[in-house]
């Protein structure tokens, strides 16, 4: 047991058998214990000194064999740690190709480099703070990047940031900043425009493109108010003035009334008649006496051969007299047409607007009608231009 113990134990440590020659051996061995360099099954061959030592002590061992003059010679080498040497280059080799797999899908997920345009009139360093707390900063995971957020807290940064882009390609981010240009001014006169609201309505959403935004989203407005200001205050209680370009969505009420009446008038055909007459070389001569009808119908036979048409033959009118008649329609027809008017009607007004709810009631007497309250999303942008001395 003690045997398989101290195999174990020297297979994990690793063991070198080395021989010695050509010297004092006694020396060669004090100098051994007095490095405290341990030696086992230590004999004299042919002349010869032979041993072995754990593998950690090679370098001791010879030193101890140079000063004490002798020779030495690794004879055999087994163990543990002779394994990991003989393969640590190979091993190393595939290390390395992983470690730098790691690296390489480590780094293509996250963010190189910022690169800023634009920024003439603003400060690049509340541009890069802005960015940074938005994630678009050196090393920021890919996936954790808000582009979107970037784009509106960059957009309301500033009053001479109009808009602003932020694009990620590859590991790198583009941003773009439009400032907003001022209005030139001509012998001290100016021009200048303000947003107002077309209707009334409830913002959803307010995209202030240039001028001063008067209002934020979930605020209610009327017709006439002011939405975006042309007016801009700057530092220094300085004022600039601009055109004002925005997009305000809002949700607003619209009333459509449609009514069908239940009597429709219709021209009913009693009775038809023919009347002749003589066509000679582009005179007419009536051989019946003529009437007035509203619906007629004329048709003129003239002589002809397989060569020539002579100018003489008969044209027939035909006359259709009519009468005014009374449509009675039932309840259910004059719905089913007023409700088809109702349709056209409202998509013929609110087209270019997004319907989110319609809200009908229907009257029935003496014609059908129908009133709704149709609520849209639409942008409620009207532009009022100004002029005045700078």
């Amino acid at each position: 047991m003690y045997i398989f113990f101290d195999r174990t134990v020297s297979f994990f440590k690793g063991t070198v058998s080395f021989s010695v020659s050509n010297g004092f051996y006694g020396v060669f061995i004090s100098d051994c214990r007095r490095k405290k360099i341990p030696l086992r099954n230590v004999k004299t061959e042919n002349g010869m000194l032979t041993g072995e030592t754990d593998m950690r002590f090679l370098q001791k061992l010879n030193v101890a064999a140079e000063e004490a003059g002798v020779d030495i010679e690794v004879t055999k080498s087994s163990g543990l740690p002779l394994i990991f040497m003989r393969c640590r280059r190979r091993y190393g080799v595939a290390a390395g190709l992983l470690a730098a797999l790691i690296m390489m899908l480590y780094f293509s997920s996250v963010l190189w480099s910022v690169d800023i345009n634009g920024t003439d009139k603003s400060e690049i360093y509340l541009v890069r703070e802005t960015l940074a707390e938005c994630g678009v900063c050196r090393g920021t995971p890919l996936r954790k990047i808000n582009k979107d957020e970037a784009e509106d807290r960059l957009n309301t940064l500033s009053p001479d940031i109009q808009r602003s882009s932020v694009n990620i390609i590859g590991n790198r981010a583009y941003v773009e900043i439009f400032e907003r240009e001022v209005l030139s001014e001509t012998n001290g006169d100016f021009l200048y425009s303000d947003i107002v609201a077309s209707k009334d309505g409830e913002v959803l959403k307010a995209d202030v493109f240039q001028g001063q935004s008067a209002v934020k989203d979930g605020q209610t407005v009327k017709k006439g108010d002011v939405l975006v200001k042309g007016e801009v205050a700057m530092k220094e209680e300085k004022v600039r003035y601009t055109e004002s370009k925005a997009r305000i969505i809002a949700r607003t009420q619209n009333s459509v009334s449609i009514s069908s009446a239940k009597t429709l008038y219709a021209d009913a055909v009693n009775e038809r008649k023919n009347y002749y007459s003589i066509c000679f070389f582009g005179f007419t001569v009536p051989v019946t006496q003529g009437a007035k009808a509203e619906l007629t119908d004329s048709n003129e036979y003239l002589l002809n051969t397989a060569d020539t048409v002579f100018p003489i033959g008969i044209a027939r009118r035909t006359v259709l007299y009519t009468e005014k008649r009374d449509i009675i329609l039932s309840d259910g027809a004059a719905f089913l047409m007023c409700a088809a008017d109702f349709a056209t009607d409202v998509h013929d007004r609110l087209r270019d607007r997004n319907i989110v709810s319609i809200e009908a009631s229907v009257k029935n007497g003496t014609s059908v009608v129908i009133e709704a309250n149709v609520v849209c999303e639409e942008d409620i942008c009207e532009t009022v231009t100004h002029g005045g001395e700078a």
